[in-house]
């Protein structure tokens, strides 16, 4: 059984800022190594300083492997720019669920005082 995800890759939140998640399509094996993983990125392009929380809402049976730690529900992340960069948030997933269901996986960006939402459409096929 694999998940399937498509997502919306590309949000643009100013002039100087934006997010990418990479790649357009994930599928989610039973184990993290048969996978291939997701990519987050923030860009500044501009000179100015940004704070975002990134949040990911993961579905029912679906685990999330980042910066080494395992988690089952959500995984919430600060990531900070003081002038031009690009921050990146790299995942592995995996599932553990033998029946057939479509979901979706939830990105929460918060950037100052508004919040914009990327969705993973995830199939279990």
């Amino acid at each position: 059984m694999a998940y399937i995800l498509s997502i919306l890759p590309f949000k643009r939140f100013s002039d100087d800022v934006s997010i990418t998640i990479v790649p357009d399509g994930l599928t989610i094996f039973e184990n993290y190594e048969d996978g291939r993983p997701g990519h987050i990125e923030v860009v500044n392009d501009g000179e100015r300083t940004h704070e975002f929380e990134i949040v990911i809402d993961l579905p029912e049976n679906v685990y999330a492997r980042y910066k080494g730690e395992e988690y089952a529900d959500e995984i919430r992340e600060t990531l900070s720019f003081s002038g031009k960069g690009l921050q990146t948030m790299d995942l592995q997933l995996r599932h553990d669920s033998s029946t057939q269901k479509m979901a979706l996986t939830k990105v929460n960006v918060d950037y100052k005082t508004s919040t914009r939402e990327i969705e993973w459409e995830t199939l279990l096929a």
